[in-house]
């Protein structure tokens, strides 16, 4: 049974996740589309169950929205400037493409048909069905049923949640590096999406130089710290009506940076602690067509129900991680690598121009 109010290219969290990775997912998710619109009417259920949903996909993007702060442990020098636009495939592990329904932790959500075991957003498809059952009274009840979401590994050439990351950095004197993400209320995909960063890197071994007025010449060794947080903000405004989809991403991380720096290559290393926090809220007021029906499963009528501020879903990453990698320095081009081992497995690669 299908929403009888909201067109299905409104769909919701297809497109509040669609919006974070709109440079890569747009065209396959809104291929794999379902109706998750209609699961809000399951009240408390529907976030344990699109919790459960989209936890890989999220998590996935914290990662990746965290990557690529450096690409040595050696800072620009005073004043001179590098943009660097890259991206970042974070690989989601086996055991999170799926999860079990497990009836006992819902109140109203049953599964209808099919397997139990269900996949996530970055899992695979299924034919299972669930269904909606609210009680009125003791003669009646509120039926809705709908498909289970499929997830969108089988359209991937790899089973990575993408993420493009771009940063504007500045050398400023005594061996530090300031980097700023910025974007500023860019409209996408009927939504908008805006984004502030900033890391700082300083250099460690410029204190042990033997001597620092020549420290750029006294080793190819390089090793530094760095700290950086990520914030991005995804507003999507439903038209017409007063719903919307507010969604929140926050990272921290803080790592410890080796690099042998040669003319034409440097290798890095590095190893720290990252966090990710993020938070998806559905607000405004959905509407449903229920069946409603007698015990027996009878139709005694149709009945749209109205739902309010339906969504409220947390996601959260945390780990140490270590991170390899290489960079071309082709002057002023840079075009680099790198491999970050941590829960989801992350892959960056990109470019850089220096002036």
């Amino acid at each position: 049974m299908h929403n009888i109010i909201i067109p299905k290219q409104y769909i919701l969290m297809k497109t509040s996740l669609l919006i974070f990775s709109v440079f890569v997912l747009s065209s396959i998710w809104q291929s794999k589309a379902q109706d998750f619109t209609d699961i809000v009417a399951a009240k408390e259920d529907a976030n344990i169950y699109l919790e459960h949903y989209s936890t890989s996909f999220m998590e996935g993007l914290l990662y990746a929205t965290s990557e690529n702060w450096y690409t040595t442990a050696k800072p620009l020098k005073a004043f001179k400037f590098e943009f660097d636009l890259s991206v970042a495939g974070a690989f989601v592990p086996k055991h999170k493409e799926n999860f079990t329904f497990n009836d006992a932790e819902y109140k109203y959500l049953r599964l209808e048909s099919g397997s139990n075991r269900l996949p996530t957003a970055m899992g695979e498809n299924t034919d299972s069905r669930l269904k909606i059952i609210i009680p009125i009274n003791n003669l009646e009840v509120k039926v809705l049923e709908l498909e289970a979401g499929n997830g969108i590994k089988e359209d991937l050439p790899v089973n990575a949640v993408p993420a493009p990351n771009f940063q504007l950095s500045m050398g400023l004197p005594m061996g530090t590096e300031v980097g700023l993400r910025y974007l500023p209320g860019v409209k996408i995909a009927g939504g908008s999406i805006n984004m502030l960063g900033i890391g700082v890197k300083h250099s460690i071994s410029q204190y042990f130089s033997s001597n620092k007025k020549d420290e750029d010449k006294s080793s190819n060794f390089n090793l530094s710290v760095i700290g950086a947080f990520n914030n991005i903000n995804i507003d999507y405004q439903y038209p017409d009506d007063d719903r919307h989809i507010d969604s929140r991403i926050n990272s921290i991380t803080f790592q410890a940076i080796a690099s042998m720096d040669y003319k034409i290559i440097s290798l890095f290393g590095a190893f720290g602690y990252s966090e990710g926090f993020s938070r998806i809220d559905a607000l405004g007021t959905f509407k449903h067509k229920f069946r409603i029906e007698d015990n027996n499963g009878n139709l005694i009528r149709n009945e749209v129900i109205e739902v309010k501020d339906p969504l409220h879903m947390k996601y959260s990453v945390e780990g140490f991680e270590s991170t390899f990698g290489f960079r071309l320095n082709l002057t002023p081009l840079r075009l680099y690598a790198s491999y970050a081992l941590q829960e989801y497995p992350t892959v960056n690669v990109g470019f850089g121009v220096v002036f």
